[in-house]
């Protein structure tokens, strides 16, 4: 498995778990093009690492009213729906 939510995570799996995976910051002056990832946390299925993406991202989001961070975690949700979605059509 190697599912891209959004910009900033993806999710990928080995035989016991499936890994919540963050977008490393580039270092100012690497030639290196390529994103690179490291892996932040191990859920046992696909649901509850989905949750694990979205906790992280309301725990992150410097949000100013509730109104707001309702809207970014229905955003966050249509990412992870979209992704998974493309996901599952690969698999056809």
């Amino acid at each position: 498995m190697n599912i891209q939510i959004n910009e900033n995570y993806k999710l990928t799996s080995d035989a016991h778990n499936v890994i919540i995976n963050r977008k490393n910051k580039k270092k100012e002056g690497s030639t290196n093009t390529e994103d690179t990832y490291s892996a932040i946390a191990f859920y046992p299925n696909l649901e509850q690492a989905c949750n694990g993406v979205i906790d992280k991202e309301i725990k992150l989001f410097e949000a100013i009213s509730i109104e707001e961070l309702v809207a970014h975690v229905t955003a966050v949700k249509e990412d992870i729906i979209g992704a998974i979605k493309e996901y599952g059509g690969k698999l056809k």
